[in-house]
């Protein structure tokens, strides 16, 4: 079986950082995306979207490269044009940066590898290391990898960002796969 990782987003306005959430609904939670749904929904081209029956979603529109929410656009003065609002103070502004750029990254690293690492202590990523070891003394694992790393916000038992694929089993025949990952975000 040939499994391919979708990897779905939560939607964020490009100048507040507000989340999408889906207004029909009524449980305020964000809506997850995949690129298709996106593409589909954000086109870059105007007509596209006016052809389809709608030129935004529930007030969400895209503006060139940016997504903005209903509260950050508004129309020119004639009325012809949508425009994104005056810039936030640079304060907020910054806020909303950091952010979107730790969401950059955590994509990145997930459509790699399909979930975040796995936090943990340092007990337990020497727990896993002894049972990986074991293993392959054992002559009961042939192949496997281990990543650990400095996890993005360190502290509270979560000293490292660990992700770990390795076989077991070997000795009594195709045996079986131990994965170490963290949780779907």
């Amino acid at each position: 079986m040939i499994v391919e990782s979708v990897v779905r987003v939560i939607l964020h306005c490009s100048r507040c950082n507000t989340p999408f959430v889906d207004d029909y609904d009524g449980d305020d939670r964000p809506i997850l995306w995949d690129q298709a749904e996106l593409e589909k929904a954000f086109s870059d081209d105007l007509a596209a979207g006016f052809r389809e029956g709608f030129e935004d979603v529930q007030g969400w529109i895209r503006l060139d490269d940016r997504v903005l929410c209903h509260d950050c656009w508004e129309y020119t003065e004639d009325g012809d044009q949508r425009t994104e609002k005056a810039p936030l103070p640079a304060v907020d502004a910054a806020k909303v940066t950091r952010a979107q750029a730790r969401y950059e990254h955590r994509t990145r690293e997930v459509t790699a590898h399909g979930r975040p690492p796995a936090e943990m202590s340092l007990a337990d990523l020497l727990t896993i290391l002894d049972d990986v070891r074991a293993h392959v003394a054992a002559g009961d694992s042939w192949e496997g990898s281990l990543e650990y790393l400095i996890p993005e916000e360190p502290g509270e038992g979560k000293d490292f960002a660990v992700r770990a694929g390795y076989r077991i089993g070997n000795t009594m025949g195709q045996g079986g796969f131990r994965l170490i990952e963290g949780e779907a975000s």
